[in-house]
This record gives structure tokens, C-alpha cells and sequence, in this order.
């Protein structure tokens, strides 16, 4: 945790984990039998009259199991008859599924061309995808400097874990010096597509007045929307607005409400902070 940066607090501020948050391309708890890489056959766009972004849609829904039974090794050949239609998203669903290895092989030098392929033909997600191999060493050489390539350009079309990620590379001044402004703005692009993370670390800038003008009731504004979304720093963060009436009232009660939930979630200052306002 970071020191509290000049601010007189009563209580030091949590800083949100530092480490990089995973993209949702990546994240899957789905499991299915696996079929090889090999076995799936390209076919028309137009297999079983529908379009390629069709069965990127259909694909998804297997995927996800959402109105059918969960089976991810029909997703992926859903998904690789939509990639060969056309349809460029459909390359970073295929890396995710590769990567985990969930209806196919796992693999991630496969998972990684995939991702190069969507990014090549301008996909927001292949490139954010592109972007984690890069940074997480997925089927290549670690390279910050691509990492932080495609995540800006996945960013600049809206993409929101790599609005995220780029926040991430300049708060944190990997590869690239600390810009706490570039920070707030990637921050703010993301929170305001409801990235928990983003949401806490904009809370902090505010608090702190790096990057952007301090204001303690933006502070306690995204401090409330990461913590209602469980994020446990943003919930010590508003016990310490409450305790020291910074952007609300003082309120030892309400300070106390939010430092248990942290507690809940194992906050590793929640407990002192009881102790030191007397709840």
C-alpha cells in the first residue's frame, strides 16, 4: 500500500492492487470436452443460412450457455466458421478459448497468432488481446512496448480492459515514465464503462489530486461505485472519507459501516481502523 501522499490523512489511503487486470477476453470458468485445432473445418459464411456475425453471436451463446447447454467445442467451431466469413472479432474469442483451452487444444502460440490475426485486421479486441500475449508472455517474447502499442490502439476504439491496462502502464510507469494525467484519463474511459479497478483508481487520483484537480466529492462518488461492486479498497477508501468528512459528512457510524465490509473482504488496514475510531 502506498503512503498517503501529503494528504494529512487520518488513517493512510488504500491504494487498489498494482498488478495488472486481467482482460475479460481471457477470463472463462467454462470447461467442454476439447476437439483439436485441426479438426475444425473452414466453411461458407453462409453454413446453415447465417451470416458471419450471426454465428459469432451463436458461437457466444455457446460459450457463455446462455439459452442452450454450455459447449465450448461447438463455440469454437463457431467461432472459426465466423472467423473464416469475415468476422475479425471472432479471432480473439478463438485465443481465448485457445489460451484456456476450452474447446480445443490449449495452446498459446496458437492463442497467439489468433490475436495477431484480429489485431491485423483492426479488431479493438484482437488487438487487446495481441496486447496481453505481449505483456503476459503468452506464445511470444514479453515486450511492454507492444503491449502498450496495441493496448492504445485498442483503447482509442473504445475497448475498455485495454482503456484500463493503458491506465495501468502509466500509473504504475511500466515501460513508460509515471503520467498520473494520462493515468486519470484511461482511468476515466474505463469507469465510466463500469471497470471496477478503474472506478477505485480514479477515486484515488481524485483523493490525492494527481493527475487532476483534487475533489473529494468525485472521490467518494467513484469510491461508491467500485464499492458497491465489492472492491474492497474503495470501500476502506470511503471509511476514511467518512472518518475525516472529506466529500461528506463526518460519520464515525457510516465510516465504520464501510471499513467492516472491507474487514469482510481481509482489508489489510480495515481492523486498525476500527480500532482507531473506536468501533
Amino acid at each position: 500500500m502506498r503512503a498517503a501522499m501529503g494528504l494529512g490523512v487520518v488513517g493512510c489511503i488504500a491504494f487498489s492492487a498494482l498488478s495488472f487486470a486481467l482482460d475479460l477476453p481471457w477470463e472463462s470458468t467454462t470447461s467442454a470436452p476439447p476437439v483439436t485445432v485441426a479438426s475444425i473445418t473452414p466453411v461458407s459464411p453462409a453454413a446453415g443460412g447465417l451470416s458471419a456475425q450471426e454465428l459469432y453471436e451463436e458461437a457466444r451463446r455457446y460459450e457463455v450457455g446462455k439459452g442452450v447447454k454450455q459447449d465450448c467445442g461447438k463455440a469454437f467451431d463457431l467461432y472459426s466458421k465466423a472467423a473464416d466469413g469475415g468476422c475479425a472479432k471472432a479471432y480473439a474469442s478463438l485465443a481465448r478459448l485457445c489460451l484456456k483451452g476450452l474447446g480445443c487444444e490449449k495452446s498459446m502460440e496458437r492463442a497467439f497468432e489468433l490475436a495477431e490475426k484480429g489485431a491485423e485486421l483492426g479488431d479493438a479486441e484482437g488487438q487487446s488481446a495481441l496486447a496481453s500475449c505481449y505483456r503476459k508472455g503468452y506464445g511470444t517474447t514479453v515486450d511492454f512496448s507492444k503491449a502498450l502499442t496495441y493496448y492504445t490502439l485498442a483503447a482509442e476504439q473504445g475497448e475498455k480492459f485495454a482503456q484500463e491496462n493503458v491506465g495501468l502502464f502509466y500509473y504504475e510507469g511500466t515501460y513508460v515514465e509515471t503520467n498520473y494525467v494520462r493515468a486519470a484519463k484511461w482511468f476515466r474511459e474505463a469507469a465510466q464503462q463500469g471497470l471496477v479497478l478503474s472506478e477505485a483508481k480514479l477515486g484515488e487520483l481524485y483523493l490525492s489530486g494527481q493527475g487532476l484537480a483534487r475533489d473529494y466529492k468525485k472521490a467518494v462518488f467513484w469510491f461508491r461505485q467500485a464499492a458497491f461492486q465489492n472492491s474492497r479498497d474503495a470501500q476502506y477508501n470511503l471509511g476514511v472519507c467518512y472518518e475525516n468528512g472529506w466529500g461528506v459528512p463526518k460519520d464515525l457510524d457510516q465510516s465504520a459501516s464501510w471499513y467492516r465490509r472491507a474487514k469482510e473482504q481481509r482489508h489489510p488496514g480495515a481492523e486498525v481502523a476500527l480500532q482507531r475510531i473506536g468501533k
